[in-house]
């Protein structure tokens, strides 16, 4: 599956049954925030499929006028992506798509978590929206390369323009994201993220400490919702 069913945290212990202390202790701090995780295929795709579902799955619990703020937020994005030079052939159905889910998780027909997570298991929806994120992302850091440049600048093994390094690293699938992606897709969505860092970090008196990182676009004070990273890799994180 692209996105799997809901697990207790519990079972990621299992995996770090042979690793270091570190990740064991990291877990059971998680555990007392969090419930369950969703894993998602370790195919470069990881953090847009993640991302995706835990946006939709938020939108379900919002206000109408929030729900009718994000849906004209996202539609915005047609006339940006063609300003940006992306054509509209590539471009139109995945915007439509991704339209059409916005307005499932709302409404008196509002779709269920399990719905949502079945639409989104469907190989060519996944592919498909995961496409236009990327795209999306694409777009908002060439409209502010200034800012993003130095982000470039630092990823790039070799020399490139912010354009180039959006075409090679951005827009094509299965290219891991780091932290500029997330900067951009969550400022382009005002979706608000928090990602819980389960790594080997520990603090100067070498017990393990829980970190994470907030990605709050302007006029938002706190996370909507959580993801958790694991070295190289994104998961589903639930409260």
């Amino acid at each position: 599956k692209p996105l799997g069913d809901k697990e207790p945290l519990e079972a990621l212990l299992k995996e770090y049954e042979e690793g270091g202390n570190v990740f064991r202790e990291k877990i059971q701090q998680i555990s007392a925030i969090y419930t369950s995780i969703r894993r998602a295929r370790g195919d470069g795709n990881c953090f847009f499929r993640g991302f995706m579902f835990s946006y939709l799955e938020h939108l379900r619990r919002v206000s109408p006028e929030e729900h009718k703020a994000a849906l004209e937020l996202v539609s915005s994005w047609h006339q940006k992506l063609v300003d940006g030079g992306f054509q509209e052939l590539v471009f139109e159905d995945a915007l439509e798509l991704f339209q059409e889910l916005l307005q499932a998780v709302s409404g008196t027909d509002q779709i269920s978590v399990e719905e949502l997570h079945e639409r989104l298991c469907d190989e060519n929806v996944s592919n498909y929206c995961i496409m236009l994120l990327r795209m999306v992302t694409s777009c908002e850091i060439q409209r502010r390369a200034e800012f993003f440049e130095p982000f470039v600048l630092g990823l790039s093994e070799e020399p490139m323009t912010v354009e180039q390094f959006c075409r090679k690293h951005v827009e094509a699938m299965g290219e891991e994201s780091d932290h500029l992606h997330i900067i951009a897709i969550t400022d382009a969505f005002q979706a608000p993220l928090r990602i819980v860092y389960l790594d080997n970090a520990v603090g100067a008196d070498g017990t393990a400490v829980l970190n994470h990182h907030d990605f709050l676009p302007e006029g938002t004070k706190e996370p909507a919702f959580n993801m958790l990273y694991r070295p190289g890799h994104y998961d589903v994180l639930d409260r």
